[in-house]
């Protein structure tokens, strides 16, 4: 039996995992967290929380930190896919966000296919 790793690939949304952060409630939420730990390394190095922290601190316009973002998001997420793709046999299944309830069934029948063989 073959070892693999089930990836569920919902990447290529990024304007679905982008939009918060183009709303002023993120930016708010990201000031209130580095205003109580403005040494933390995590809040310095995370994507979307770099990029807004560079404009709350006014060194790039909101909409340069927005485009940082999914540009770092996109980098991020094609290092992780080449990093699983050279490791072990992967299944990437591509996310419907519309009908969820298709990609589950896409999974539980790849599953259910591979436990028979």
């Amino acid at each position: 039996m073959t070892l693999g790793i089930i990836g569920v690939v919902a990447a290529m949304t990024l304007p679905t995992l982008i939009i918060d952060f183009q709303k002023r409630s993120t930016a708010t939420m990201v000031k209130t967290l580095y205003s109580k730990y403005p040494e933390s390394n995590i809040l310095k190095r995370a994507i979307g929380y770099k990029e807004i922290i560079k404009y709350l601190n006014g060194e790039i316009q909101l909409n340069e930190a927005i485009e940082l973002i999914k540009k770092n998001t996109r980098h991020y997420v094609k290092r992780q896919y080449t990093w699983f793709n050279n490791q072990l046999p992967v299944n990437w299944f591509n996310t419907v966000f519309e009908d969820f309830s298709k990609t589950e069934n896409e999974v539980i029948n790849f599953i259910q296919t591979k436990n028979k063989d």
